[in-house]
């Protein structure tokens, strides 16, 4: 395994082990929004690693990736559990591409306040905040105002936790969800759906470049917010890199680089022109107060 964005556009692949051989490689997959690609190498006497086990690990350990950047060996850096990793390599070794689980549906932290007002004994859980009609979630009976408290069994102790645990479910597989609605709580079983523009064509140069799912905006939402245009994020990557610059779900995207973003379509166009290895301002609209953000694009870390 390496980085994505290590072999990306490569012509050609060398790796260097130890012992200073250098063998070409073969590319099997890449996963943009992980960084994580797949090679394969022909050779004899290749060394091992015994795979860790990322559920022994405990909140604050530090996580170590080990490489050679630019030539220089030994490297350390933070990384991504290897579970993660693992399972993105499966899937690109049997695949050649990524698909991830959703339910198509907008959701936000459940605040303490949220959590008295709702009847809870402690802030858990992502709250649904707005649905897709035509997706799973809305067609399964979920309803906004719903609180997510489990998938199957496992706590969703914080909003983040149920993208990745959503994620990580096979499209078509079925999930059981806890919920609290009007102060009960139920059962809900539905088929979980695919990510938009999955698959071994997803384009790089949509809004999925940043992990993001958007939809248009109507004059009087316009009017509400007091702009005259953008486009509502309705669906963030947790690994994007919409997520790593801090945009949420519901959040209005107004302009990329000083550019207005009039729709979706303008905006898939736009991220098509732009090119890699730059960084750019990214002005949102969040709860009806101007916002800036820097979002990178681009092939290296």
């Amino acid at each position: 395994m390496t980085n994505a964005h290590v072999v990306k556009d490569a012509d050609r692949i060398l790796v260097r082990l130890n012992d200073r051989r250098e063998l070409e490689a073969e590319l099997i997959g890449a996963d943009e929004k992980t960084d994580v690609a797949v090679l394969k190498v022909e050779a004899d006497d290749l060394p091992t690693l015994e795979m860790g086990e990322s559920n022994d690990l405990k909140v604050g350990q530090w996580v170590a990736a080990i490489g050679s950047p630019f030539g220089f060996d030994h490297s350390v850096t933070s990384g991504i559990p290897i579970d993660v990793a693992m399972d993105v390599a499966k899937q690109l070794r049997e695949d050649g591409y990524v698909s991830r689980g959703w339910l198509g549906v907008s959701i936000q932290p459940v605040s303490k306040d949220l959590a008295e007002s709702f009847g809870m004994e402690q802030a858990e859980g992502a709250l649904i905040a707005e649905l897709d009609p035509s997706d799973p979630a809305a067609e399964s009976g979920l309803q906004a105002g719903d609180v997510i408290l489990e998938v199957n069994g496992q706590e969703v102790d914080h909003s983040t936790t149920l993208p990745r645990l959503v994620g990580k479910t096979t499209p078509g597989e079925e999930v059981e969800l806890s919920i609290l609605r009007d102060g009960q709580n139920e059962t809900v079983t539905l088929e979980v759906g695919e990510w938009p523009n999955a698959g071994p064509h997803q384009s790089d140069g949509d809004p999925l470049r940043l992990g993001i799912a958007v939809q248009p905006l109507n004059d009087m939402e316009k009017r509400q917010l007091g702009i005259e245009h953008g486009v509502r994020i309705v669906r963030v990557d947790p690994t994007g890199r919409a997520a790593a610059a801090g945009i949420r779900p519901g959040d209005v995207l107004v302009s990329i680089g000083q550019q207005p973003i009039e729709s979706p379509g303008q905006l898939k166009e736009m991220l098509t022109n732009l090119s890699g290895d730059q960084t750019l301002p990214v002005l949102l609209n969040r709860e009806g107060r101007a916002y800036f953000v820097a979002i990178r694009l681009g092939d290296e870390d």
